[in-house]
């Protein structure tokens, strides 16, 4: 989700006249702009066109649509809450390992990506859809470490293709989790549950090498991410009469993860490695991510 503010769309957002989001549940549009003397007409508008505008827009869901009315040709750069907490967090010397790291998550988080997006297209459970749609936004919040720091992309040097990774042992681990998940529903699901399983183990290892604090920020983040995942497919495997035990983090902390509520909202706070700071109920990983209704 991007929080619309002086800082959405990067050091380009002046440029931003008016932004129009169309809220199809209303049929009306919610308005936006960064300039104050617009939004002061934007409110007179509303005033005298109830009917057509419903009100201000403060965020932009992930995959909304929306309008964009600029006083020139610019290419904005939209910055998500996460972003916005790392644009704000100043950087700092990045070691080797800190480097091999990030290299690594790019494309283990591609991984995922990969995976789901092929599963999905094997057996259309729109949870492998949705899921995959979130670890587009894992390795966006990796990329942009990877731009901070002028790490060169492995991604962009193999033309991000699904399934075709630098790191060979990603690669083979692609082909063997696609086989696997190949062969049955349940299969498929504990799948998605290995993978985000192993990514939970990765990401907790990466975070214990670094001090940078825009890096602990980025894996806390995506940690919370993956242990909603996990809750979703292993919620997913018990309406199919099965069940997952962890193969990468431990039993203990499998238990605890998926004993609690699914968790929500980027955080800028690396000492909270592992927290779960979510009110929401427990039950709502198929709410949360879909359930195939195909």
């Amino acid at each position: 989700m991007i929080t619309l503010n002086s800082q959405a769309f990067g050091p380009n957002t002046s440029d931003i006249r008016i932004l129009w989001k169309w809220d199809a549940r209303n049929n009306k549009w919610l308005v936006w702009s960064s300039n104050e003397y617009v939004m002061q007409l934007i409110r007179q508008y509303m005033q005298s066109h109830p009917n057509r505008v419903e009100g201000i827009a403060h965020t932009i869901e992930p995959y909304g649509g929306f309008w964009i009315y600029a006083t020139r040709n610019t290419q904005l750069t939209m910055n998500s809450e996460l972003n916005t907490l790392i644009n704000n967090i100043p950087a700092q010397e990045v070691n080797e390992t800190e480097r091999a790291d990030l290299l690594h998550m790019r494309e283990e988080e591609k991984l995922a990506r990969d995976v789901y997006l092929t599963l999905y297209n094997r057996w259309g459970l729109v949870i492998f859809r949705n899921i995959a749609r979130s670890e587009q936004r894992h390795m966006d919040a990796i990329k942009t470490l990877l731009d901070r720091y002028n790490i060169p992309d492995p991604v962009e040097a193999t033309g991000d293709r699904i399934g075709v990774f630098q790191n060979q042992h990603i690669q083979e681990l692609y082909y063997e989790l696609v086989e696997a998940g190949n062969s049955s529903i349940v299969n498929a699901l504990r799948v998605g549950a290995t993978i985000d399983d192993l990514d939970i183990k990765d990401l907790e290892d990466a975070y214990n090498r670094t001090d940078n604090r825009d890096i602990k920020t980025v894996y806390e983040n995506l940690m919370r991410g993956s242990r909603n995942h996990l809750r979703a497919f292993v919620g997913m495997l018990r309406e199919y009469g099965s069940n997952y035990t962890c193969q990468y983090i431990t039993q203990e902390e499998c238990e605890q993860i998926l004993s609690t509520p699914m968790e929500t909202g980027a955080q800028n706070n690396p000492n909270a490695h592992g927290q779960n700071n979510s009110n929401n109920q427990g039950n709502q990983h198929q709410n949360a991510y879909g359930q195939n209704n195909q």
